[in-house]
């Protein structure tokens, strides 16, 4: 399964967006606070297999809920077991090469069969699951086991989640035989009642038998023999079985092997040509296991078994990347965007994009840049910006890191002003610092 195209109308920071999806590996890259997480969260919201999620006011554009929100993922590569005749099949549409739907699946090379699912949430903060077609509002109802059969996942806060034998988790998917588990945890909780039973004695013991005194004095009921004991009501859960490394639970290990850990099970449970988002990659590893995760994740990409969707804050990740794994988003007024590298970008020898992926990979993670011909000139404007921020009046003033301001080093007049507009290109506001002393960059400072 690949996510083809994704739309995104009124929700949270995000009044609308459009993204056509262009690849199989794909790291959102840009300043803070331009919606990127919202990205991986609406994709979440669609093709979510929970059959209901929470929903607030909060969760609307501006928070009004008189504009409902519409989140629409277009879905390529289907399951069988999803576009049989008596489940979507029926309701299979087209997406052309430039995102424009087709009614139909046709027989055309430039045209890919695709299922369009919808949620669409109102001020009754119920969600609605549908499945459209190009030009029809009411659509199909689409359940939670048939979204779970496109085998999206995400990588985020809660992977302990996953390290459990819990209702809803992957390890729980993975158990060939759940009344197997569930027989392993009954008898442990068995066994554990029999040792509490055997107790005597303890301050659990004291307190019982203060309770039965007591309780006979107010007429309750005439208790002989009341003891601490283990709730057998409790016999069925398999949620207190948690994967143990030896004695030691992994839910105390540290975040990353957690993490990571938790990405082997979904992934293997979901190895079908899944889809995953993971927000913030670089959270809790190092990296040399964060450059090994990349290499994973791209593999798998590469092999068709997967789709990654990803964020990252991290230059080690940004410069691990390729031109074409990239997106920009920017947010202006409610509107998010998504850009490529622009293709004009690589028709240097020198390979400008990647050269500057690869240098300069913490000004894609700004708002606006500063880029200096070389050393000196990057600290003259590292000396000028500490300066202003200290002199200003205003101790409210907005400061350069605030303003989401970095300074990048050029690498020579040569290659200065070509970073610089390559920048630019990418949508990043951006200042030239150079010299004067040669005359042969002068058309690239003009452009």
């Amino acid at each position: 399964m690949r996510v083809r195209k994704l739309s995104i109308r009124n929700f949270r920071g995000i009044k609308e967006f459009d993204w056509l999806v262009k690849s199989n590996f794909i790291c959102l890259v840009g300043p803070g606070d331009s919606t990127k997480t919202t990205v991986l969260d609406a994709l979440s919201l669609v093709l979510s297999h929970r059959y209901n999620i929470a929903m607030s006011d909060a969760d609307f554009y501006g928070c009004d809920v008189n504009q409902p929100i519409e989140i629409i993922a277009a879905v390529v590569d289907l399951p069988n077991a999803l576009v049989k005749e008596h489940s979507h099949g029926k309701n299979l549409s087209g997406i052309r090469q430039d995102g424009s739907w087709v009614h139909d699946a046709l027989d055309d090379d430039d045209v890919e069969a695709c299922l369009i699912v919808r949620l669409r949430v109102d001020q009754t903060l119920e969600p609605v699951w549908n499945v459209i077609r190009p030009g029809e509002d009411e659509g199909t109802s689409i359940s939670a086991a048939e979204r779970a059969r496109i085998g999206f996942f995400r990588i985020g806060d809660y992977a302990d989640a996953h390290l459990k034998w819990s209702r809803t988790s992957a390890l729980a998917a993975l158990t060939e035989s759940k009344s197997d588990a569930s027989y392993a945890v009954v008898e442990a909780q068995r066994q554990a009642r029999q040792a509490v039973a055997e107790l005597a004695d303890t301050p659990l013991h004291d307190a019982a038998r203060m309770v039965q005194q007591n309780s006979l004095l107010l007429g309750a009921a005439p208790f002989t023999d009341l003891r601490p004991g283990l709730d057998p009501s409790l016999t069925g859960s398999t949620g207190s079985l948690v994967l143990h490394e030896g004695s030691i639970p992994l839910t105390s290990y540290g975040l990353g092997t957690r993490r990571l850990t938790s990405l082997a099970i979904q992934e293997y449970s979901n190895s079908d040509h899944s889809i995953l988002a993971v927000d913030e990659l670089e959270y809790g590893l190092e990296p040399h296991r964060l450059i090994h995760l990349l290499r994973f994740l791209r593999s798998k990409t590469e092999s068709m078994a997967m789709q990654v969707f990803m964020t990252t804050h991290s230059p080690v990740v940004v410069s691990s990347l390729g031109t074409s794994e990239i997106q920009v988003v920017r947010s202006s007024g409610g509107a998010t965007t998504a850009v490529d590298v622009p293709a004009t970008l690589h028709e240097d020898a020198t390979d400008v994009a990647q050269g500057l992926v690869r240098a300069l990979p913490s000004s894609l993670l700004a708002r606006r840049v500063v880029v200096g011909e070389g050393a000196t000139e990057v600290g003259f404007i590292r000396y000028l910006m500490n300066a202003w921020d200290s002199e200003a009046d205003d101790p409210l003033a907005l400061t350069a890191v605030t303003l989401g301001c970095a300074v990048a080093n050029g690498s020579g007049d040569a290659h200065a002003p070509i970073r610089a507009r390559a920048l630019q290109e990418l949508g990043y506001p951006c200042f030239l610092m150079v010299d004067g002393d040669v005359v042969t960059n002068a058309d690239a400072i003009a452009q």
